[in-house]
């Protein structure tokens, strides 16, 4: 599968669902499933040289000469983290390293949920 490094909290921004996009000085024809790793950039707590996700690439804009925003599908599959030699270019890794990690959010009930049994305001 192609994949792609960007700096390491921009991984972390990309796994958490708050950046949909990351410009790079170059373009790309492709278009689907890509693996975005983090590149050897040491900052304490983040990760570096490691693949941690897979985003569907659906666009990639010009906005400046050099510059291009690479735009992603929000929905974002995380993946057992694996390391990789993460180059801020496209590149390839194993097919068989890529292993699809279960989404395991939790939600406590919220207490304005009208399904659930409360004690009366008057008790």
């Amino acid at each position: 599968m192609k994949a792609v490094g960007m700096e390491p909290q921009v991984l972390i921004d990309i796994l958490v669902g708050s950046k949909i996009g990351v410009v790079y000085p170059f373009r790309t024809d492709h278009r689907g499933d890509l693996v975005v790793t983090s590149y050897a950039l040491k900052q304490a707590g983040l990760p570096s040289n490691m693949a941690g996700a897979v985003v569907r690439l659906e666009d990639v804009e010009e906005t400046a000469p050099g510059n291009f925003v690479w735009k992603f599908n929000p929905d974002v599959k995380l993946i057992r983290p694996f390391r990789v030699h993460g180059t801020m270019e496209l590149f390839d890794v194993e097919d068989d390293l890529i292993h699809y990690e279960p989404c395991l959010l939790y939600t406590s009930p919220s207490p304005r949920d009208g399904l659930l049994s409360r004690m009366p305001s008057s008790a």
